[in-house]
């Protein structure tokens, strides 16, 4: 085949082993990895583990000794993640080493290439499409809809409007309605409050007003759109699992092929990203106090991710110490009536309203703070591995649910703990190395020094070298903890 032929003109031999790359949709460690085989002519098999069974994860887990993402191998031996292959492919010795594994065949049995009866089935499948707000965007990149001199209509202080003929005519004429079905459209717009106008008796005459938030709203990102009709005390779990599904799309549609940049400028322009505004906006009617506390970990952590996401689209990315504050106390949504900024959700909701850094070492909420009936008690450490994702490989999940929740927190821990920016053990200097988040939240971890390294201990997982070098240290009592510097770098398009 084309790639065997040109593995030959490239390398002098023949390609006959297998590369298998382990992964998970959306990954930027992954699609690194993936960049640098394809870039050098080598074929490979990708096996996502987000699409399999949980027989192949742990089957990767026990042959690796990892739970992160990716894992790769050459044929039957395994090379390790997107750090390591780098590392070996740029070094003409072990690239060389590499390539001689591929002059083999592969054993059939390792690695685990799992049969496609095993697949889950696969949820690619979109939001319902929403026609008629699809054209109202449309319509508004346009040009159709022109800024005027506040005014108020229908109690709602209202800034950009055209005139409802204006608006017809276009359904018709661009877009290609009957004029039952463009005023049928529009009628629709105005029931959903995605419009307004003072008078609906002649909808051609009338001058039709794009919606724009109270200003007593407050400054959620996610008041841009109204909640929709039907929608007040929505299910904050569901509406949650689409947003979160719909934002990774929109991360996927725009990391770079080589995982290392995101396009927020283009997720920003896009159609898809005003339907994640819509979506999100409906989070201001959703009903919170019946959520159990499961359900609470997994919304509070898929919506600070999803938040980080938006308000990096929306302010860019901090890049100095005061603006990292500004971000994280500043950016916000409005769910069920009342603002949660990055630091509510984080240290007020799932760390029980605990003093951080970030909040300047106060509390975030007062004592007669309804938020504070939401917070998650006790707290689980291990919800930092969720919001915070290594600088070398992924935890093998990107979305959180209630079901599984214990397991998937276990995962991101162990993937977190098992790479050197997590914990590195330097045994001949004696010295324990852990990321920062260990001294920020140490009260989340341990009461002292010994109860913290215990804990790191009890979830090493699979690295069960780390853990008996770090009890190794610990025995001789002649060891230091030193704080690894924590990586700020940003993946923002330039």
């Amino acid at each position: 085949n084309t790639c065997l032929i040109h593995f030959i003109k490239r390398y002098g031999s023949i390609m006959l082993g297998r590369i298998v790359v382990y992964s998970i949709s959306g990954c930027p460690h992954c699609l690194a990895a993936k960049a640098t085989l394809q870039q050098n002519g080598l074929d490979f098999q990708e096996i996502g583990l987000d699409r399999f069974k949980p027989f192949v994860r742990e089957w990767v887990r026990e042959n690796t000794g990892k739970t992160s993402v990716p894992q790769i191998f050459f044929n039957s031996e395994h090379i390790g993640g997107n750090h390591e292959l780098q590392e070996k492919w740029n070094s003409a010795q072990t690239r060389s080493q590499l390539l001689t594994i591929l002059e083999n065949a592969p054993d059939p049995d390792v690695p685990l290439v799992p049969d496609p009866k095993d697949a889950l089935e696969a949820d690619d499948s979109d939001l319902p499409q929403d026609e008629a707000f699809t054209l109202l965007i449309q319509a508004d990149n346009q040009g159709l809809f022109h800024t005027n001199k506040k005014e108020w209509a229908c109690g709602r202080s209202v800034g950009r409007s055209a005139s409802g003929a204006r608006f017809l005519d276009w359904l018709q004429q661009q877009k290609g309605l009957e004029e039952a079905e463009a005023l049928h459209t529009l009628h629709t717009l105005l029931d959903r409050n995605l419009l307004t106008t003072q008078d609906r008796s002649n909808l051609k005459d009338a001058v039709i007003y794009r919606y724009e938030p109270p200003e007593k709203i407050g400054s959620g990102l996610n008041t841009d759109y109204p909640v929709e009709q039907g929608q007040q005390n929505t299910n904050a779990f569901l509406v949650a699992l689409n947003i979160r599904k719909l934002i990774l799309k929109l991360f996927t549609r725009y990391i770079s092929e080589d995982g290392k940049q995101v396009d927020y400028k283009g997720m920003a322009a896009s159609e898809d990203w005003d339907q994640f505004k819509l979506l999100v906006a409906q989070l201001q009617a959703a009903e919170l106090n019946s959520l159990s506390r499961e359900e609470r970990l997994a919304f509070f952590i898929n919506m600070y991710n999803v938040l980080v996401i938006h308000g990096t689209v929306v302010r860019g990315v901090p890049t100095t110490m005061y603006s990292r504050y500004k971000f994280f106390s500043g950016v916000s949504y409005i769910i069920g009536g009342l603002s949660y900024s990055l630091n509510d959700m984080e240290n007020g909701i799932l760390r029980n309203n605990r003093r951080s850094m970030g909040t300047l070492y106060m509390r975030p909420f007062s004592s007669d703070d309804p938020r504070l009936e939401l917070a998650i008690d006790p707290v689980d450490p291990r919800i930092h591995f969720a919001l915070n994702c290594g600088a070398k490989s992924c935890p093998p999940i990107k979305t959180f649910s209630a079901l599984e929740i214990d397991e998937q927190l276990d995962l991101a821990t162990k993937a977190f703990l098992e790479n050197d920016e997590g914990v590195s053990i330097d045994e001949d200097h004696g010295v324990i190395y852990l990321s920062q988040l260990f001294n920020w939240y140490k009260q989340d971890f341990g009461e002292d020094r010994d109860k913290i390294l215990d804990w790191i201990q009890s979830h090493l997982g699979a690295a069960q070298h780390k853990a008996d070098a770090m009890a190794r240290l610990r025995a001789n009592q002649a060891f230091k903890v030193k704080y690894l510097e924590y990586n700020w770098d940003n993946n923002e398009k330039k």
